[in-house]
């Protein structure tokens, strides 16, 4: 199972909460550009109390996605140092197209997360991948993350953003592949470097 970004979040839960189902049909997990918890903890149900009410106010964003320049701006956030300038469009092109409410329930379901307490239940390999430049999750996570899971590998991108699939496409498809086929053992690739 791949999970980039809130699908990241999405795989742990699953790892967390139906660890049988995992053990079952599951042979590796890779979270990519994602995190474990955010800030909140215990005022959490106040913060979304108050996020509720101010996303209910927040205009449909939608219009300012489709800006050709500001956009692009706002989409090219997500990258890394280099990224290609038909990617950031692309990435751009799903955030306008994202339904807004989509985007608003998404950020809810952020407040006071925290799955640190169960991440030590997880036994499947995992793989762990993060760019050494992501602005959205920076690479502090991923060391949360890596720390723990037991037995887990981390990989850093260097000069990568939060936009690995896009920015690091080969590369990233050459380590799955290469997690999947070694069962989720260490594997030695080259581009790996410490943030």
């Amino acid at each position: 199972l791949v999970g980039h970004s809130m699908g990241g979040i999405a795989v742990q839960s699953l790892a967390i909460r139906h660890p049988e189902l995992v053990r079952e049909r599951v042979c590796g997990l890779v979270l990519l550009s994602t995190l474990c918890r955010t800030p909140g903890g215990s005022q959490a149900t106040r913060l979304r109390s108050i996020a509720e009410r101010i996303t209910r106010r927040t205009p449909d964003t939608t219009a300012m996605w489709a800006l050709p320049n500001f956009g692009f701006l706002l989409a090219r956030f997500g990258f890394g140092r280099e990224p290609r300038p038909s990617d950031v469009q692309l990435a751009q092109e799903m955030l306008r197209d994202c339904p807004h409410a989509t985007r608003v329930n998404a950020s809810r379901a952020l407040i006071g997360m925290d799955l640190t307490p169960d991440l030590s239940k997880i036994e499947t390999p995992t793989l762990i991948i993060c760019g050494t430049a992501d602005p959205i999750t920076p690479p502090f996570h991923s060391r949360q993350l890596h720390e723990a899971i037991p037995g887990s590998q981390v990989k850093w991108v260097d000069g990568a953003g939060h936009m690995l699939m896009l920015e690091s496409a080969d590369w990233l498809n050459d380590t799955i592949s290469t997690f999947v086929i070694e069962g989720g053992h260490e594997a030695e690739i080259a581009k790996d470097s410490q943030p």
